[in-house]
């Protein structure tokens, strides 16, 4: 398992932002949470904060 230093985690989250549900990227691919994109995400997933 890869581990991230907070300070790297707390970037990503600062530009990324928080998305609980899925959205469309121009790419076609959806993205959910903080930058998770993939064809594995639905759309109707729904995640939450925790």
């Amino acid at each position: 398992m890869i581990t991230f230093p907070s300070l790297l985690i707390t970037l990503i989250k600062h530009f990324d932002g928080l998305s609980l549900k899925p959205y469309r990227y121009p790419a076609v691919v959806r993205s959910i949470g903080y930058g998770h994109t993939g064809f594995d995400v639905c759309e109707n997933m729904q995640i939450s904060k925790d």
